[in-house]
C-alpha cells in the first residue's frame, strides 16, 4: 500500500521536517531537518552525537510534520502531513547530505559554513500512520500489516 496521493506532493517538495524525539528523561525534543521520501520511507542524516540520535536509539518512537506552506484552512493554519513511526539508525549513506543539500537550494552540495560532523549516520523512519490537517484531516493511513 502507498501513501495517500496528497501525502506524496507534499514530502516530495523541499520542505522541512519537524520532527520530534523522547529524550531518556521522557521530554520532547523537536529539531527542523532536509529529509527524502523512498517510497514508504523517510530518510535523513545527522550528526551521531545528535541529541535526535541518542533519543531514537533509546526510544525509536518518531513523530514527523511536514507544513505545506502553499494551502491552507484560513489565515494563520496550514495544512500539514503528519507521519507518526519508528527510526532505525543506520550507515551514512556516503552522498545523502550533498543530495539533500542540492534538493534544498543548494546547487553546490552541503555548505561548509553550516558545519560538518565527524561521523554521520542515517536514520530511516518506516511509517506506521499519515494524519494531518487538510487533505489528511478526516482520513488516517497506515500500511497493511
Amino acid at each position: 500500500m502507498a501513501f495517500p496521493d496528497a501525502a506524496i506532493e507534499v514530502l516530495d517538495r523541499p520542505l522541512v521536517a519537524h520532527i520530534s524525539t523522547i529524550s531518556p528523561a521522557g521530554k520532547p525534543q523537536t529539531s527542523v531537518v532536509w529529509f527524502e521520501r523512498r517510497d514508504e520511507e523517510i530518510v535523513i542524516f545527522s550528526g551521531a552525537t545528535a541529541p535526535k540520535v541518542r533519543n531514537l536509539r533509546n526510544n525509536p518512537n518518531i513523530d514527523i510534520v511536514v507544513i505545506d506552506p502553499d494551502h491552507e484552512a484560513g489565515a494563520g493554519t496550514p495544512y500539514y502531513v503528519r507521519l507518526s513511526g519508528t527510526a532505525e539508525i543506520r550507515e551514512y549513506e556516503d552522498g545523502l547530505r550533498d543530495r539533500l543539500a542540492i534538493r534544498y537550494g543548494h546547487p553546490n552540495g552541503y555548505p561548509p559554513e553550516y558545519g560538518s560532523s565527524a561521523e554521520l549516520v542515517n536514520i530511516h523512519v518506516t511509517v506506521q500512520r499519515v494524519s494531518g490537517f487538510g487533505p489528511f484531516k478526516r482520513q488516517s493511513w497506515a500500511p497493511a500489516p
